[in-house]
């Protein structure tokens, strides 16, 4: 939550992407009102993973550049398909993939902290 309130302090868009219910996700970030904050919900091309198609379609979708993106992602595939697509990518491992290559990718953390929002930055060059 943290994390999302320094990104949007930051003045930058935030879009999370689930395969949860778009409502659920908003009532988890209800106390966060902002027009950069967006939900999309996206349809699973396969198990626990976005692929770089679904990273380009996440990010078309909000009128944004996947070279002007950072995905945070939980798995090496969500990782890969992130790269693939032209994307930054901060890998928060989930413990059930972490057998899974999470090579190339910008940043590995341990948990979503406000002092992430600047590693975010430093990805984007702003």
């Amino acid at each position: 939550m943290e994390f999302v309130k320094a990104l949007l302090a930051k003045n930058i868009k935030v879009v999370l992407v689930s395969r949860a219910d778009s409502e659920a996700v908003r009532a988890v970030f209800s106390d966060v009102q902002s027009e950069k904050l967006v939900v999309l919900h996206d349809t699973a091309t396969g198990f626990g993973f976005c692929s770089w198609d679904g990273w380009r379609r996440a990010a078309r979708k909000n009128d944004l550049y996947e070279r002007l993106c950072v995905a945070v992602v939980g798995s090496g595939f969500s990782s890969k398909g992130a790269l693939i697509s032209g994307m930054g990518v901060v890998v928060k491992e989930n413990p059930l993939t972490a057998y899974q290559d999470t090579s190339g990718s910008d940043l590995r953390i341990s948990e979503f902290t406000a002092a992430l929002a600047g590693e975010v930055c430093r990805i984007l060059r702003v």
